[in-house]
């Protein structure tokens, strides 16, 4: 039997601690390793990015709909404040909102550990350099 594919948001902090936990004479192997884990992780971000821009456009024109409706079709007339009342109080319109808030908050999540990635990539050079100085071959 196959694995179940867990999601992307599972496996994105996960894949990070495991990446993180080593020891000092893994360092070259971890210096190797890098590369496909910033891949992993850029892969992840254009991914969630992509899912945010959906969710971002979906809002837009949930809130566009829902506006027109209360403007137009409603059976009350409302103004501008009771329809953004109404709308900002809407189960569909919250629900979106929430899906976009959790998918940015990935977003920004993999930005810095990106960030961090590439810090820890210039640290682990640092290391290896310092190996070879104390042996006399840099």
């Amino acid at each position: 039997m196959s694995e179940e594919k867990k999601p992307l948001e599972e496996t994105l902090f996960v894949k990070y601690n495991e990446f993180i936990d080593f020891e000092l004479k893994e360092v070259d192997r971890k210096l190797l390793e890098l590369t496909g884990v910033i891949g992993y992780y850029q892969s992840a971000y254009f991914t969630l990015k992509k899912k945010f821009d959906l969710y971002s456009i979906k809002l837009d024109r949930m809130w566009t709909e829902k506006y027109l409706y209360y403007k137009n079709e409603y059976n009350i007339s409302l103004n501008n404040t009771e329809i953004k009342q109404f709308i900002e109080k809407d189960l569909e319109y919250l629900d979106q909102k929430e899906k976009l808030q959790v998918v940015k908050t990935l977003v920004e999540q993999v930005e810095m550990t990106l960030k961090g990635l590439d810090s820890m990539g210039w640290q682990l050079k640092t290391v290896v350099e310092w190996e070879k100085f104390k042996q006399g071959r840099y």
